[in-house]
Formats: C-alpha cells, sequence, structure tokens
C-alpha cells in the first residue's frame, strides 16, 4: 500500500535538480554579483510620516475587520534542536510568562481582531469576521498540536476560526540519491518542508475554503518567529495601497558581515542569498 503513495516520479525531479544545482556531471557556470532590488519596490516604514503610515495601518484594520486578511502557520517542525520533540509551537521557550509560541500567537490574533472591529464599527464593536488561522502541521505534530489547542480551550478563538491541515510527505534518501528503509518492509518518510505549503493548500481543501470565506490576502510566516506580528495591519495595507501581490519583510543587516539573507533580484523576481 505504501509504494502505491510514494510520489516518486516527483522524488525523481528533485534530485535531478539537486544534482543540477551542484553541478555535478557539467561545468559549474560563474556565479553573478546578485543585484540589489529597484527603489520603487521597497518601502522602509522608518521613512514614511506618520500620515503615510497611519493610512496603511487604517487600510489593513479595515481589511482584517470586514474578514479579509487570514494567517497561514507553518508549523510542521519539531523542538529537537531545543531537546525535546514535542512541536515547536507546543515548547516552553522559558519566558516568564511561560506562554509558548501557539500562546503568543493566539492572543494576538484574538486582539487584532478586536482592535480591527472597533477601528471599523467604533469602540465597543464586537468582531464579525474572526481572523481565520490556518496551521501547516505534519504527521509528526498534528495529533497533539490539536490535542493542545483544545486542552487550551483554543486561547480564547473560536474552534472554528482555526484550519488545521497537514503538510505532505517525501521518501527520504541518502547523499546518493538512494531511498532509504524505516524497516525491511518499508520505506522511510519526512514531511516534505515549508515548499510543500502549495500542494498541502490545495489538497486540504484550505484554498476552497478561502473563496468561500472571502479571503483576500494571507499572511504567512513560521512557528518559531517569536517576535512575528501576524497580519500586520501596516504591512497588510501597505501591501493593498501598493497593489502588489506579493509583499516581503525584512529588517537592515547591523553590519555588512552580519549572516542572515538578504533580499536581492534574482531573474525577473526576488530572491534570497
Amino acid at each position: 500500500d505504501q509504494i502505491v503513495s510514494l510520489n516518486l516520479t516527483e522524488l525523481k525531479v528533485y534530485l535531478k535538480g539537486k544534482e543540477k544545482r551542484s553541478g555535478l556531471g557539467q561545468k559549474k557556470k560563474q556565479k553573478k554579483t546578485p543585484l540589489p532590488i529597484n527603489a520603487d519596490q521597497i518601502c522602509s516604514k522608518a521613512n514614511l510620516i506618520s500620515v503615510s503610515r497611519d493610512f496603511h495601518v487604517q487600510k489593513g484594520l479595515y481589511l482584517i475587520a470586514e474578514g479579509k486578511v487570514a494567517v497561514l502557520l507553518l508549523a510542521g517542525g519539531q523542538g529537537t534542536r531545543l531537546g525535546t520533540k514535542l512541536p515547536k509551537g507546543c515548547v516552553d521557550i522559558k519566558l516568564p510568562s511561560k506562554k509558548t509560541l501557539f500562546q503568543i500567537q493566539a492572543e494576538r490574533i484574538l486582539s487584532l481582531q478586536k482592535l480591527a472591529a472597533e477601528a471599523k464599527y467604533g469602540e465597543g464593536a464586537q468582531v464579525q469576521k474572526p481572523i481565520i488561522w490556518y496551521i501547516m502541521l505534519s504527521h509528526f505534530t498534528r495529533a497533539y498540536t490539536e490535542d493542545y489547542f483544545e486542552k487550551n480551550s483554543y486561547f480564547g478563538l473560536q474552534k472554528e476560526q482555526i484550519f488545521f491541515f497537514t503538510q505532505g510527505k517525501l521518501p527520504c534518501v541518502s547523499e546518493d540519491g538512494k531511498v532509504l528503509l524505516e524497516s525491511p518492509s518499508k520505506v522511510s518518510e519526512a514531511p516534505d518542508g515549508n515548499g510543500g505549503i502549495y500542494r498541502a493548500l490545495r489538497t486540504s481543501g484550505c484554498l476552497k475554503d478561502m473563496a468561500k470565506s472571502g479571503v483576500e490576502a494571507i499572511d504567512c510566516y513560521s512557528v518559531d518567529n517569536l517576535l512575528v506580528k501576524a497580519a500586520d495591519p501596516f504591512f497588510v495595507g501597505y501591501c493593498f495601497n501598493f497593489g502588489a501581490e506579493l509583499g516581503l519583510r525584512t529588517v537592515a543587516k547591523v553590519s555588512p558581515n552580519e549572516r542572515v539573507g538578504v533580499f536581492v533580484k534574482k531573474g525577473k523576481g526576488v530572491g534570497v542569498v
């Protein structure tokens, strides 16, 4: 039964892509110096006057209040680097409050949807369109995570506004491209990574749910981003007012030698180096 479910054709495509990128069996191309992104594609929040910032924030809050903004969380990983097999979002990260990443993010969504309702409908207004929170999990983390949310009463959110779904799996392979076995009769599999989000959104029914719910914008982030401003009204409003199909957030490097990725031109689009 497992053999039938394995997407070996897709795996072959990935392995060929890995071989091409590593330059095996062909001459390596000379690396080109990355080019900076055009100035008209960049907005520095710090350089905007307060009127402009307020304009974008108000638009973002209105969109949130109207139910047009959803939050997409990538939370398939386990906290192995933290010494545990628990889902990352459930791990005690040693805050004085003892709050986990899931709790911090849930409480932000709870507060934000209330703030948005009052911004659009007036002080004391009730939330008419809760922010839908799509949470992508893996086969290793889904059962524990759903149980964790249920035991904590969804941290004040409505059960119906949280949509759990599971990312796909791929066979594990060795460095030389051989499929690994978990046992003599079973192929070893692992989650297909954050790149599997696009297929998972389609196969899980998320896209249909977004269309039915009237969602027009999605703010996507990874679970281990403690400082994330999920559904940041300024960012959402700016992207809408700018007419952007895709927006990316970043912070300036502390120094040229800081070892973090930066956005650059990549072909006709944007990439990270």
